[in-house]
Parts: C-alpha cells; sequence; structure tokens
C-alpha cells in the first residue's frame, strides 16, 4: 500500500512539472513565436531518458521517469492525443478551399506527391541493410514518407494562430493548402457520404431543437462526444487505425456555429491546458539522443530520404506561388509553413517507435527534425512576412 501511495505521489510530481515548468521557460521563445511544444520538449528530454533518466549518465536510475511512468502518463496523453486531433478536424472548412481556388488545390495536392514520388526514387537507390526484410523496410519507408511529405492542417492551424496570421491572406492559403494536404495524405472513401448525412442530421435535428441565435442543447455536444468516444472502436471493426475514427467524427461535423464552436469553446482549453502537455511528456521522456548513430545503415537511409523529401516540398511550395506572380517574400514564408512540423508529428513518430517500428537511434533523428522545423518555421516566416503591409491603405487612413 506505501509502494503504491509512494508510486501515485511521484506521477503527480511527474504531471505538476510537466504542466507548470514548460511556462516558465516559455516566455522568452513566445516573443520569436516559437510555439509551447519546443518548450514542452526541451523540458522533457531534460527529465527524460536523454539527461535525468539516464542510467549511465548519470550512474543511477531515476524512478520519477522510468519507463513505467511513461506506460502510466501515456495512457492519460494517448485519449488527449486523440481528443486534440478530433478538435483540430472540427475546425476544418472544407468549403474554404473551394473559396480559394485552384491555387490551394495545387499546392497542397503536389506539395505531397511530388516529395512522396522522389521518396520511393531515393529509396529504389538506396542499399537494404543485411538482414533486414525487404517488405518491412519499403513499409517502413512508406509510411515515413508520408509524414515527411504531409502538411498537417493542426500544426499549421497552430503555427498559424501563434503567428496571429491566420486571417490573413496567406494565413486562409495555408490553411486551404494544409487542408488539401492532410486529405491527401489520407483514404477517406465515403466522406462525402458521411458529410451529407450529418448535414442532414443537423439541419433536421439538432437546429430545429436550438432557439435562433442561441447556444446549441447539451444534450447534442454529450451525444457528440459518446460518438467520438467510441469511434475508435469502429475504426478497429473496418481494420483500419484507431485514430482515423476520431478525426472522421470531427469532420463529419460542420465547423462553426452551433454545433463546431460550441465544442471547441468547451473542451480546447481542457485538451491543449490539461491533456497535450502530459502528450509531449510521454514522447519526449522515450527519446535518448544518445542512441543516435549515423553509422546504423537503416538510420541514415532514412536521413538522406528525409532531407530529399523535404528539400522538394520546399522547392514544390516555393517554386507552384512563384508561378502564380505570388510575392516572393510571400512565397518564402508558405514554403516554410506548408513544411512545419509539431505536435501530430511527435505523435505519429511515437506510435511508430511504440510499435517498433523505428529504432531508438531512427526515433532521436525524427524527434531532431520536429524540433528544427518547429523553431525556424514561426522565426523566418515572422521575419518574412507582414501581413500589415497588405492593409497600408486603411492603417494610412
Amino acid at each position: 500500500m506505501a509502494q503504491s501511495n509512494s508510486s501515485d505521489s511521484i506521477q503527480m510530481e511527474v504531471v505538476e512539472v510537466c504542466l507548470h515548468f514548460p511556462s516558465k521557460i516559455y516566455t522568452p521563445g513566445m516573443r520569436l513565436g516559437l510555439p509551447m511544444l519546443i518548450a514542452e520538449l526541451a523540458t522533457e528530454i531534460i527529465l527524460g531518458q536523454t539527461i535525468l533518466g539516464n542510467e549511465k549518465l548519470l550512474g543511477k536510475r531515476n524512478i520519477a521517469y522510468s519507463d513505467e511512468s511513461v506506460q502510466v502518463l501515456g495512457t492519460v496523453s494517448a485519449f488527449g492525443y486523440m481528443f486534440f486531433l478530433f478538435l483540430s478536424t472540427v475546425k476544418m472548412d472544407l468549403s474554404m478551399i473551394r473559396k480559394v481556388g485552384n491555387k490551394a488545390l495545387c499546392i497542397g495536392f503536389l506539395s505531397v506527391i511530388l516529395p512522396l514520388l522522389s521518396g520511393f526514387l531515393v529509396d529504389l537507390t538506396l542499399v537494404s541493410p543485411q538482414g533486414e526484410d525487404v517488405y518491412a523496410r519499403k513499409n517502413k519507408s512508406f509510411f515515413l514518407a508520408i509524414l515527411y511529405s504531409g502538411s498537417s492542417f493542426s500544426v499549421i492551424h497552430c503555427l498559424l494562430s501563434d503567428l496571429m496570421i491566420i486571417n490573413s491572406e496567406l494565413g486562409r492559403l495555408c490553411l486551404s493548402a494544409a487542408m488539401t494536404s492532410d486529405i491527401s495524405s489520407m483514404i477517406l472513401m465515403n466522406i462525402s457520404y458521411l458529410m451529407q448525412i450529418s448535414h442532414d442530421l443537423e439541419n433536421k435535428t439538432m437546429v430545429r431543437h436550438t432557439p435562433e441565435g442561441g447556444p446549441i442543447r447539451d444534450v447534442f455536444i454529450y451525444a457528440i462526444i459518446v460518438l467520438f468516444l467510441i469511434s475508435p472502436k469502429f475504426s478497429s471493426w473496418f481494420h483500419v487505425f484507431s485514430l482515423f475514427g476520431p478525426m472522421i467524427v470531427g469532420l463529419v461535423i460542420p465547423d462553426g456555429p452551433p454545433m463546431g464552436s460550441a465544442l471547441v469553446e468547451k473542451f480546447e482549453r481542457f485538451v491543449n491546458g490539461l491533456f497535450l502537455p502530459l502528450f509531449v511528456t510521454t514522447c519526449a521522456m522515450r527519446v535518448d539522443f544518445f542512441q543516435l548513430d549515423f553509422s546504423n545503415v537503416s538510420t541514415s537511409n532514412q536521413v538522406i530520404a528525409s532531407l530529399v523529401i523535404l528539400a522538394v516540398k520546399f522547392g514544390v511550395s516555393l517554386t507552384l506561388p512563384f508561378y502564380c506572380d505570388m510575392p516572393k517574400r510571400d512565397s518564402i514564408a508558405l514554403a516554410f509553413i506548408m513544411n512545419a512540423k509539431g505536435i501530430v508529428e511527435l505523435g505519429s513518430f511515437s506510435i511508430m517507435n511504440d510499435h517498433l517500428f523505428t529504432s531508438a537511434s531512427l526515433f532521436a533523428f525524427l524527434i531532431i527534425i520536429i524540433i528544427i522545423m518547429a523553431v525556424a518555421s514561426p522565426i523566418l516566416v515572422k521575419l518574412l512576412y507582414d501581413p500589415s503591409r497588405k492593409y497600408a491603405s486603411y492603417w494610412c487612413r
């Protein structure tokens, strides 16, 4: 019993550090437009296996940041990550793609397909490690190539919000391109049919029971949350990834008032303030940068593939706006935004690591990629793009 109480107190101390310490060190980064993710990652890398949790480095085992701590917190944080993806897809306004036009459609689609094809070509030229299953290697390379070449709507939405340019012309274009990229990265066979059913259901049921201009009834919000909670089970029935269900439910719900706005207003602060820091904690505590080994053939192959894919993606995201007569500085800023990486990629790489899809060396490299892109993108976009100059004439009045 005493051991159980001691374990519980250790877990509470870990949670307290994860929630409060990043906010203390975030102030300098906030001035540069860096996301909170960087402060959270820095905290947990220090507390995790790389430094304080490294038995070889300290000469003793840190029980507060052990594998057991990660497993206990992982259950709660995995739910939080699922909730975050659900709310992110609720915010998606797919009609925005039609409003912006073919420019966003081309940027979003080609910035995924062309880097993906380049990744396949690189994979064909690389030498397989001896003794490695060729099919397993190609399968791993395929999933990693999708993650490298994709542009997560959730990550880009957070980046634009932090930079306060989400309602600018560039912000709307990036969101539209990111939505196209996200959808291009997923297999959504029946999405149109589900969205039509949802739209009819909202018109016939929710709106009928909602006073004009008034808030939506809580019973509908609870019903949506129940559907969200059981959606991973439906995903398993169809033999697809468990996170696919919550994302489909989020896409089906119309964004904005009354339903979409109510869900975001009620749960976003709770998810971002509690669950996401815990999720970043469990991901970063798994990383040991001392395991990074570029002499490993598998790791070196992925380093080459990732650099090629990111370079091609940047080139495509830069060239297409140039072709559409977008100003050079705005085009470069758009390319950096489309290459931004964040919590979605962190979650995806961590899931692959948990299923032994990646080695400890490769996982450490993938986290470095996320950190570099998460730091570089907001700083460079802030230097390159000034949304006020588009509206200078209004400020002069």
